[in-house]
């Protein structure tokens, strides 16, 4: 037994010499004092902790995993067929997820194709032309990246008759191809009306020539797709080089393929085009109605010697970039007005006899907000052929010139704004086409929106017709108009640095039912065949007196009529260029107005026949002025004794307060509530001191029972010429 185990024990630490050397044996001698199941157990232990005693082994590196990009096949199919690429072959030996990008290498020249989604194993796209594209892959996982390409060539079955003859509707997919190595011929002639009903794809370098009066219509289920090159531009011409030899091209599809790049078009314009205005010819027009509207891309394209407009927009204009127009009878270019926003400023407007200008009309849409209605570089004017209306939201840049034909005007609705916002060195015009006062209708505004603004802006010879307004009707340049029944329908503008001349009625109407002046200063008006203003009492106090109303107007200030109603005190200006108040009907002052004249010359409100003034309710009048010869001075606008009723003083506020104050030509009638004719009505409370009271129809002053006025009013104060007497009280 002993020598099994001895046996054993040798064995053991034989086989672990290589990994113990002496200590392994020191171990053998301790064991082999053992015997029996005492050896057994402790040769189990020893392994234990032989095994653990062992050095730690070294794990060999991992292997780079590898990626292996598949383009796919290479392919050969139609113009105008789907591709599908295929990356799906491309693998990671590891397994690891792959990603995709594609890029195009190669494309024929004008191919304007892109790829629909690209990041994905399996993209498409449509070949627009015959020739090759070249598409690359690059491959990605954790492990690797990797590219591959594969080349797709694309070739054109439905082509355009060998001959060269357009003359039947185009109804199957076609592609106009470069015939002629001669740009000077043409690679096709149009013989008859043709109408589009299907793709078309024209190469660059593509000549088209139609004959006398005939044309192209893209309709709905059609599209034309033009791309030519800078070198090789694609020419839609007369076969006759003069204005109006053939019809042009009209485009009734809204297809978002429709593109002219590179384009040249000329000398169309024989007759009028289908749903076309009447007497509208054109090169290219784009037909459109409030429900549908065609679209067609115009970049880098020029529209010239056309017998009528080059390029007249009912629809659509998605991008219009680069393009120019030139040597076209009529205007270069109409938009509406819901499209003007898409045009770019280095486009070129060259019109007949040498005017730049860009023809728009009709309305710009709840949803066409924040958008700008650009200055050209070249100088480019707006002309408004048609009336204007504004239902979204429209800045206008500075330096903008909108000029407006006879009759034609424009509206902010409510649910719109108009921001002119313009600079000292580049102001905001609106204006006629021609210089005559009235000659256009103007602007209104009946919008509440808080960005309507007007500052650095001239408008100038509006004023045609009445804007109807309820129960108020103005011609002005600018009218404010608002229903205080209807939210949101209240006209807000804020005004500065802005002038109004040569009206046809007032420069600006703040009309009562809601016309609001958000702000107003440093403003100018002149030359108005009425006022310079008309604005509703509740708005007076917002009107600034450094604002110059005095300069050849009809009425050289302000006209004003109304209620005051204010939770405070309010100011009215006495403005620094002796501008004067016209009250045109009677005035109710509810609230508290103060009038104060702390200038060298009197200032003027003059009443218009029979009319008066109202001091009633919790509201009061402090008007003062400041000598005898800087009165605020309350008048007859007829200088004639009894010329309109005069002041009623019917409030018993402490503030009531005129002091050199001048009240002349009243006494027309009886006031309200008093039963005697005088400039100043007293049934309240007011003191009245170093004032004037003349030529009344009545009494200087008449003060009822139990009204209140300061002890010495009859002796501080001056009376002249009164027909009854100059002071009574009961």
């Amino acid at each position: 037994m002993y020598n099994s185990s001895l046996k054993s024990a040798s064995f053991l630490a034989k086989s672990t010499h290589h990994l113990h050397g002496i200590g392994s044996m020191h171990l053998l001698k301790t064991l082999s004092l053992y015997s029996g199941g005492k050896f057994l157990f402790l040769l189990v232990s020893f392994l234990f902790l032989l095994t653990g005693c062992e050095n730690e082994k070294v794990e060999p590196a991992p292997r780079a995993g590898t990626v292996t990009a598949n383009a796919g096949p290479d392919q050969t199919v139609q113009v105008g067929q789907t591709v599908t690429l295929d990356a799906s072959a491309s693998k990671d030996d590891q397994n690891k997820t792959l990603s995709f990008n594609w890029a195009g290498t190669k494309k024929p020249a004008g191919s304007n194709v892109t790829l629909t989604n690209p990041t994905q194993a399996k993209p498409t796209f449509i070949p627009d032309l015959p020739g090759e594209y070249e598409w690359e892959v690059t491959v990605s996982s954790a492990n690797a990246q990797k590219k591959d390409k594969v080349a797709v060539m694309a070739i054109a079955d439905n082509t355009a008759p060998s001959n060269g003859i357009l003359s039947e509707d185009i109804t199957e997919f076609t592609v106009l191809e470069n015939r002629e190595a001669d740009p000077a011929k043409p690679d096709y002639i149009v013989t008859n009306n043709i109408q589009v009903k299907a793709r078309v794809a024209i190469a660059p370098g593509v000549v088209i020539e139609f004959e006398a009066d005939k044309g192209l219509e893209v309709l709905p289920q059609g599209y034309i797709t033009a791309r030519g090159t800078a070198t090789q531009k694609i020419v839609f011409t007369g076969k006759t080089k003069t204005p109006g030899f053939w019809k042009g091209i009209l485009f009734d599809s809204n297809n978002a393929l429709n593109e002219l790049t590179q384009v040249e078009v000329g000398y169309a314009g024989s007759s009028t085009m289908r749903d076309m205005p009447e007497n509208v010819k054109t090169n290219v027009g784009i037909t459109g109605t409030a429900i549908t509207a065609a679209s067609l891309s115009v970049k880098n394209s020029s529209f010239t010697n056309a017998n009528g407009y080059g390029m007249y927009v009912l629809g659509e204009i998605p991008v219009f970039s680069d393009n120019s127009f030139s040597d076209n009878s009529s205007l270069p270019l109409f938009v509406t007005a819901n499209q003007i926003h898409k045009l770019d400023a280095a486009s070129t407007f060259t019109g007949a006899a040498g005017s730049n200008m860009i023809g728009i009309g009709g309305t710009v849409h709840q949803q066409t907000t924040g958008v700008t209605w650009p200055l050209m570089q070249d100088g480019t004017k707006y002309v408004a052929i048609h009336d204007l209306a504004i239902e979204g939201g429209v800045t206008v840049a500075p330096g903008v010139s909108i000029e407006f034909m006879s009759n034609k005007g424009l509206s902010v609705n409510w649910t719109g704004y108009l921001k002119a916002k313009g600079t000292a060195a580049n102001k905001i015009t609106f204006t006629g086409l021609d210089k005559m006062k009235g000659f256009w209708k103007g602007i209104i505004i009946q919008s509440n929106n808080s960005m309507n603004e007007m500052d650095h802006v001239e408008v100038s010879y509006g004023g045609k017709g009445d804007y109807a307004t309820g129960n108020q009707a103005f011609k002005a340049n600018v009218v404010l108009w608002g229903d205080f029944s209807m939210i949101g329908q209240e006209g807000t503008l804020k005004v500065s640095n802005s002038s109004f001349t040569h009206s046809g009625g007032y420069g600006m109407a703040v009309q009562s039912a809601g016309g609001t002046l958000a702000a107003f200063g440093n403003n100018s008006f002149s030359h108005n065949l009425g006022a310079a203003m008309y604005v509703d009492a509740s708005q007076v106090h917002k009107l600034d007196a450094a604002s110059r109303l005095n300069d050849s107007n009809g009425y050289n200030g302000l006209e004003t009529a109304g209620y005051v109603v204010y939770d405070q005190e309010v100011a009215w200006p006495v403005f620094n260029d002796g501008a004067r108040y016209h009250i045109t009907d009677d005035l109710y002052i509810q609230s508290g107005v103060k009038i104060q004249n702390d200038g060298t010359a009197n200032a003027m409100l003059e009443f218009a026949a029979d009319k008066a003034l109202y001091v009633q309710d919790d509201g009061y009048m402090i008007a003062k002025g400041n000598s005898e010869t800087a009165l605020v001075l309350f008048s007859g606008k007829n200088y004639i004794s009894g010329s309109w009723k005069g002041i009623l003083i019917d409030s018993n506020s402490p503030l009531n307060q005129f002091d050199y104050v001048g009240m002349n030509y009243g006494g027309s009638n009886k006031l309200n509530g008093i039963h005697q004719k005088s400039n100043l009505g007293v049934r309240g409370r007011i003191s009245v001191t170093n004032s004037e009271f003349r030529n009344s129809g009545g009494y200087g002053i008449f003060v009822t029972q139990g009204a209140t006025i300061n002890a010495d009013a009859a002796t501080v104060n001056e009376f002249q010429g009164n027909l009854q007497g100059n002071y009574h009280q009961e």
